[in-house]
């Protein structure tokens, strides 16, 4: 190739693609390498090293520091306005609306006492992918989630009585007071026109009293409050609440704000200062460039696509489509034999051509070295959160974690652990539970609620 014809290459890559694509087009690996050795290029470009791990860890810190003295700053760190934390004795039936990505849920959750079960019972729906749109407004949305609630409330017999609510909101959200909402930007491949900047509070409660039903929405609260919230209705020792599933985040309790749970939305962390080009690439498609760079890092949204871009890297063109390659297949390959991994590849993930033992090996320890960064970014901000609220002076604390990526991906927890060892060291990190959340957006949410009308000293009036 002609030094002329190679800048026009270039410059057609970057009208056509964005800056991602041209990193890509300077940095990727030589043909004449073997597949092993083009899979050993980019694990060294790839790979969490110790020393990035404490850049990440440095700059998180700095990044919560600034916005807790008040300056401006990539993190949002959202007072919550929840600031007791359950004490067991809760009863009450309650509903839980939990809108935290492409699934919608309205639950139904009876609370007994941490010593007896809750009882729980739901309907969810997937979220119309034309409401998720810009060719929706805030109308539609809003009034497609209340018909969710009037299908459900009927279905229970609960139609004509009053409903206290809990809305899991599960997006950047500001508030000054409990049940408010405002917007502040879509995420999660969100884009519905007409709703950032607005209250979802009273958008959802004037949906639903449309269609007859007598609402109240008490709190309004992420999704991580919720997962703090349900464990430590069991564990009073939680003190944080973590998000792993389509999207990341976490929330802590802040001592300096006499306890108040506050909303990190670490998944607008922007001073990575570590980025691949496959992560440039993921970036560049997606309908909020340039933002939740951590977040595309970790969650289960992204960690198929980025391991399809990896393999394809490898192995050039042998997954065609875009966003193809779902979540789910990343942890059945973990687990998979080579047959298996072979029948994923050419039946579910379009692969055409000859598939061999190599390929299989490949794309499995692609998917560890997903997995493993996924783990290692999380638990990495954990510790930070940790040492930032010192919350292992003389105590222990557990973490309530909620989210199929957590729940579902083989060998992710256990990582988790071990790196929590590595960053913390034996002796603290034995202080630390990481304990699984029962439904923190359903039942955590009736949790808050629960507070709320038990506590006079709480007010939800306008």
């Amino acid at each position: 190739m002609t030094t002329t014809s190679y800048k026009k290459g270039a410059a057609a890559v970057l009208a056509t693609a964005g800056i991602g694509a041209l990193v890509y087009y300077y940095l990727q690996p030589s043909a004449s390498k073997t597949a092993p050795q083009r899979f050993a290029d980019f694990q060294k470009r790839f790979e969490l090293t110790s020393e990035t791990q404490e850049k990440l860890a440095s700059g998180f810190s700095e990044a919560m520091g600034k916005r807790l003295r008040g300056e401006d700053g990539c993190l949002k760190m959202i007072g919550s306005y929840v600031s007791k934390l359950p004490c067991g004795k809760e009863t009450g039936v309650l509903y839980a609306l939990d809108m935290g990505g492409s699934n919608y849920r309205v639950v139904r959750v009876e609370l007994q006492g941490s010593e007896n079960e809750t009882k729980l019972s739901q309907l969810k729906k997937k979220v119309p992918e034309s409401l998720m749109s810009a060719d929706a407004d805030a109308d539609m949305l809003f009034g497609w989630m209340a018909d969710q609630v009037l299908e459900f409330v009927t279905s229970q017999g609960d139609f004509e009585k009053h409903i206290p609510i809990g809305f899991t909101f599960s997006f950047g959200a500001k508030r000054s007071k409990v049940n408010e909402g405002i917007l502040m930007e879509w995420t999660k491949g969100y884009a519905t026109r007409n709703c950032a900047g607005r209250d979802v509070v009273a958008l959802m409660e004037n949906a639903c009293r449309e269609r007859g039903l007598d609402v109240k929405i008490h709190a309004c609260l992420n999704d991580t409050v919720g997962t703090l919230m349900s464990c430590a209705y069991e564990n009073q020792d939680c003190c944080i609440g973590l998000i792993l599933g389509t999207g990341s985040n976490a929330c802590y309790v802040d001592p300096r704000k006499d306890g108040e749970i506050v909303n990190i939305e670490w998944g607008g962390f922007d001073q990575v200062g570590y980025r691949t080009e496959v992560d440039i690439g993921i970036d560049d498609i997606s309908p909020n460039r340039g933002r939740q760079l951590t977040e595309k890092m970790i969650s289960g949204m992204y960690l198929g696509e980025i391991s399809r871009r990896i393999f394809n890297i490898v192995y050039p063109d042998s997954f065609p489509q875009t966003w193809g390659f779902e979540t789910r297949y990343v942890s059945e390959i973990l687990i998979a034999d080579n047959d298996k991994i072979e029948s994923i590849a050419t039946d579910n993930l379009g692969f055409k051509g000859t598939w061999s033992t190599a390929h299989s090996e490949i794309l499995r320890k692609v998917c560890q070295m997903v997995r493993l960064r996924s783990a290692q970014l999380a638990t990495t901000l954990i510790s930070v959160v940790l040492e930032k609220t010192k919350a292992l002076e003389n105590k222990s604390c557990s973490v309530g974690i909620d989210g199929s990526l957590y729940r579902l991906m083989p060998g992710y927890r256990e990582l988790m652990k071990d790196v929590l060892q590595q960053r913390l060291g034996k002796p603290k990190s034995d202080k630390v539970r990481l304990l699984e959340s029962e439904d923190g957006s359903g039942k955590g949410a009736a949790l808050v609620v629960a507070a709320i009308l038990n506590d006079p000293s709480f007010s939800t009036e306008d």
